[in-house]
This record gives structure tokens, sequence and C-alpha cells, in this order.
């Protein structure tokens, strides 16, 4: 009878330290209440009890959102041209497309400005073929051109 000793047991695996995970969390929570609590006087109540910044300004109210008058064109040749074009406004993207449309084609839009800003326009021709061009006019000034032409070709403006 032969003896075999029993399987090793498997190495016990080392603890993870916990302490940098606890000093990072204690750091991020103190560059956020620096972020939040900030160098800035504190506000002040006006004999009618509205929150008044420290010097007696008046607190500016939120700002309108900036907008542009976008004009989209679309001109040519083509019979059966499908124009598709995108905007941001009211906080939102809206995407449009209409199919067959007649050439010279024209869509003026009120966009939001700022880091949403723009849009594209998207013109192809159809099974007939043909030549586009589509055109944005931001606020009078042109913005993009661009032209195709042959059987499903398309011009694409945007980047404005």
């Amino acid at each position: 009878m032969t003896h075999t000793p029993p399987p090793a047991a498997a190495p016990a695996r080392p603890k993870s330290k916990k302490w940098p995970w606890v000093l990072g969390a204690v750091a991020a929570i103190a560059v956020v209440a620096g972020v939040a609590d900030g160098d800035e006087p504190a506000a002040q109540q006006d004999p009618a009890g509205a929150a008044q910044p420290a010097g007696g300004e008046a607190a500016p109210g939120p700002a309108a959102p900036e907008s542009s008058t976008v004009v989209y064109t679309v001109s040519g040749t083509a019979k059966d041209a499908s124009v598709t074009y995108t905007s941001y406004s009211a906080g939102s993207w809206s995407t449009n497309t209409e199919n067959g449309v007649a050439l010279p084609w024209t869509k003026t839009l009120e966009v939001d400005r700022g880091i949403l800003s723009g849009g594209s326009l998207m013109v192809t021709t159809g099974m007939d073929g043909g030549e586009v061009t589509c055109g944005v006019q931001v606020d009078g000034a042109q913005a993009k051109t661009a032209k195709a032409s042959g059987q499903f070709a398309g011009a694409h403006c945007s980047g404005f």
C-alpha cells in the first residue's frame, strides 16, 4: 500500500489593500466640496426676502438661449431628390426627411446657438439621376455648399 500525500491547498489570495480606495474617496469628496463652496461671497437677503449676491447687485436671471436663422436650400436638375436635414432647437435634435421633392427647395429654421449648435443637410438624387446642389446660410451668411451628380448621388452640407 502506497501512501499519496493529499493535494496541496491553493495559495491564499492576498488581501487587497483598502486604504488607497478610502484615501481616493476622501480626496474626491474634498475636491467636490471645495468646488461647491468656492471663494464666492455669501448671498445676502434683500428686504423683500430675495437672495442678493454680496455687493447688492441683482442676481442675473437665466439667459434665454441665443438663436440663429438657418436656411437650407437645394437646387438642381434632379426630378426625384430626397432631402434629409437635422437641427438643434429647444434642447433637442430633430431629423426630417422629405422624399420626391421638387427643386428648388428651401427650408428656414430658427436653431439654438452654442455647444450643440449646427445641423446637417443631405440631398440624394434618385433613380433618374441629375445634378443637385445643397447650401446652408446661417444668419444671412453662406456657411456651406456641396454638389453631386449622377444616379443616387449625394451632396452633404454639415459642420456649420
